[in-house]
């Protein structure tokens, strides 16, 4: 009987890590994305140009973990246009002087 407890105990946690989402729970920035695609995007551009383009600084902002926002940039087409800090100091080497926003 015992054994058979313990059985059961092993399989039913088991089945509890089978069901848990990779990475933890879901933020509010991912819930936003999933609810409302424009809205998330309008809030993602807006914190990471408030932050001059500084990822790390951004995704504290929104409450998400930088790698967490980087595959956003990397992932959304509409989030596309979106200058990290490391692509404008590229763009001002490339260049020889500060490029404007657009």
């Amino acid at each position: 009987m015992k054994n058979l407890i313990l059985e059961y105990v092993r399989e039913v946690l088991a089945e509890k890590q089978r069901n848990k989402k990779p990475g933890g729970p879901r933020t509010n920035l991912g819930a936003l994305k999933q609810l409302h695609p424009g809205e998330f995007s309008v809030k993602v551009r807006g914190a990471v140009d408030s932050a001059d383009g500084d990822v790390e600084n951004a995704a504290n902002n929104l409450g998400v973990a930088t790698r967490t926002l980087y595959h956003y940039l990397d992932s959304e087409p509409d989030l596309a246009s979106v200058k990290t800090s490391e692509e404008r100091e590229g763009e001002e080497k490339k260049y020889g002087r500060r490029t404007p926003r657009t």
